[in-house]
């Protein structure tokens, strides 16, 4: 009977070890063209919002209380970080699951140019963490540099709600958009830029940026999307910033390379960069913590049976 019952309570300890342990496996999808996200890759995409529930910017979840966005949707509001609304799990308009916090704290790297838009980084605390759902979650980081990136990632996905048509600055016809826009997150496919043919484009900070486009046009982030992630892998590699107009032909647009303004981001975290693990990342390292001490409480409960 004591075996029995020795042999019962080892088992139920550890499926306890075990569901603390799992977690789920990353997904990696690749979408052609601006479409609507699927929730399985865009859980950490977050939306600004500021006056009339107006969204202005987009931005990522890094935990579950600061949210990465671009340091020119923000920089005006450095003193009052409450006017910003972070609205998560709002991939669809019908989610059930939409969560909304105010702005606490804004942090702003402190090299950030707002004349030239260089170094484009910034950090939202919000006021009350976001709680895990299904459909919100964490984006993963790079722990640091990644190097011939547009190598790595030749291919990469852009998210946000701006808008969806083509605009040109100097064409007077393209200054609104004439079709419905559609109010699901969208992701689009984009194709990263080697640093000389970057060079062509940005005269400086280059070290910073990312350049991506579609090279027949027709494709790009657009107004409104600043601050949204670029993901290549299930991984962030950049941040909505800036480009001339929107899916203009051999026109690039420009992203803030995450992995060269990690220290930035574990600074705010109070974190060193290369300790960054966030994401699915983040929950593996706390549950080989948690499965070690249940090892451990495990061994000396049955140490403790057996003596009884």
């Amino acid at each position: 009977m004591n075996c029995i019952l020795n042999f019962v309570i080892y088992y139920f300890m550890l499926l306890s070890c075990l569901a603390i342990s799992m977690n789920s496996s990353d997904l990696n999808f690749k979408i052609v063209g601006g479409a609507p996200c699927p929730i399985e890759i865009s859980k950490f995409a977050v939306f600004l919002n500021r006056d009339r529930n107006l969204k202005f910017c987009g931005g990522s979840l890094i935990t579950f209380k600061m949210v990465l966005t671009a340091a020119h949707c923000v920089v005006d509001l450095q003193r009052s970080p409450e006017s910003i609304t972070v609205v998560a799990g709002a991939q669809s308009p019908a989610s059930l699951h939409i969560q909304k916090r105010r702005g606490k704290r804004i942090s702003i790297h402190r090299e950030y140019k707002k004349k030239d838009n260089i170094i484009d980084v910034a950090v939202i605390e919000v006021d009350e963490s976001f709680n895990k759902s299904a459909t919100v979650d964490l984006v993963k980081l790079p722990k640091s540099r990644i190097y011939e990136i547009w190598k790595k990632c030749p291919d990469s996905i852009v998210m946000g709600w701006g808008r969806q048509e083509e605009y040109n600055p100097k064409n007077p016809n393209s200054a609104y958009e004439k079709k419905p826009r559609d109010p699901n997150l969208q992701c689009v496919t984009l194709q990263l830029l080697p640093p000389l043919d970057c060079n062509k484009y940005v005269t400086k900070g280059n070290y910073y940026i990312l350049c991506a486009w579609y090279k027949p046009g027709g494709k790009d982030s657009c107004l409104g999307d600043s601050g949204g992630p670029m993901i290549c892998d299930g991984t962030q590699i950049g941040i909505v910033s800036d480009g001339f107009g929107c899916a203009l032909r051999q026109k690039a647009g420009f992203y803030t390379r995450v992995d060269v303004v990690i220290d930035f981001i574990g600074s705010v975290l109070n974190v060193e960069g290369r300790s960054i693990n966030n994401g699915v990342n983040n929950i593996r390292s706390i549950s080989i913590f948690h499965l070690l001490i249940c090892i451990i409480i495990l061994s000396k409960t049955l140490v403790v049976i057996e003596i009884r």
